[in-house]
């Protein structure tokens, strides 16, 4: 669906040349939501936002359904450009319109049979769930319902590929899930591609089938989400899922006694489901503290985390730690004394 190939971004002003996009290199598969975390400038806006050529890229390709988009007329650029489409944090809705008209906007721009348009528009807005605010103003919504409204005009044209700019970053925890559970339905139903770009690897967890992380314009990791979260490779992808389980081991209050310790485990799929630490105990002579835990609900598994602390003879440690691994449990000693 989407190949970049090499891509490169620079910024540049009079006394500042600012590096945006460092040889980017990223396969998209049709009809997968494919998301890009990063931190504020690791350079994710600019990467999706080269996709449909809002930034020009100073070097590499961005080839999608085949078309190399970097090549293209500016004509051209606007039929293609009828195929994505594209949400914003902040909505950009049109203040003076109203629903109904905000959404259709880009088929008045295409010149849209009027009958088709109102057809078109009365269709979208019962596929986001604002039926009843069609001819509410923009003033008149809530942030979640501004960005339905954002959504269904991104699908007017009935593009296949939905780029999405920070999409839930200025809504609420609970208006976010309901906007995430409607892009996930409607890429189900429409057989849409979706690329989706945040700083919240919660949002990644709930919907996306693949992930690349992003850090000062390089990719640093991707894959898909599961194999991401059970076994992370760079440091801020590792802050990124330490985030959502709101945990920060230095800030756990525990003195460790001697032949003891500090231990995350990872389980994914069937071992999550296996008593893993009462086998332990019984089988093993040591003793188990659970310190914290969590379980990651993935789009195709769940991966759960436990951070113990383990104290006995250091064989039988050793020996209890072998076992974890022979059962798929990935573990990682933290500390130990």
């Amino acid at each position: 669906m989407i190949k970049i190939r090499n891509v490169s971004k620079v910024y540049k002003s009079q006394d500042k040349r600012i590096i945006a996009l460092r040889d980017i290199n990223l396969d998209i598969n049709k009809k997968e939501i494919f998301g890009v975390i990063g931190l504020s400038g690791a350079g994710k806006s600019t990467l999706i936002r080269t996709i449909n050529r809002l930034e020009e890229v100073d070097k590499g390709q961005i080839i999608v359904d085949g078309v190399d988009i970097t090549s293209l007329t500016k004509k051209e650029l606007l039929n293609q450009r009828k195929n994505i489409g594209m949400i914003f944090q902040h909505f950009d809705l049109l203040s003076s319109k109203t629903v109904f008209d905000n959404i259709a906007f880009p088929l008045q721009i295409s010149k849209v049979n009027k009958q088709i348009i109102y057809k078109k528009v009365n269709d979208l807005l019962e596929l986001v769930g604002l039926s009843d605010k069609k001819y509410a103003y923009p003033s008149q919504l809530s942030g979640g319902q501004k960005q339905r409204v954002a959504i269904a005009r991104a699908l007017a044209n009935d593009p296949n590929l939905l780029l999405c700019d920070e999409a839930t970053s200025a809504l609420d925890p609970e208006t976010t899930k309901s906007i995430l559970l409607l892009l996930k339905n409607l890429q189900q139903t429409l057989g849409l591609t979706v690329v989706l770009i945040t700083h919240e690897m919660e949002v990644v967890k709930r919907i996306c089938d693949r992930v690349a992380v992003i850090s000062d314009g390089l990719i640093v990791e991707s894959g898909k989400v599961d194999d991401v979260f059970f076994s992370p490779q760079a440091d801020i992808t590792k802050r990124f899922i330490g985030a959502i389980h709101n945990e920060d081991i230095d800030e756990i209050n525990i003195k460790l006694k001697k032949n003891s310790k500090l231990v995350k485990l990872s389980f994914i799929g069937d071992s999550a489901k296996k008593p893993i630490i009462s086998h332990l105990i019984r089988n093993y002579k040591v003793d188990i503290n659970i310190l914290s835990g969590n379980i990651d609900k993935l789009t195709t598994t769940s991966i759960g985390n436990l951070t113990i602390q383990i104290n006995g003879d250091i064989n039988e440690i050793n020996s209890s730690l072998t076992h974890l691994s022979e059962n798929g449990v990935k573990w990682e000693v933290i500390e130990n004394v």
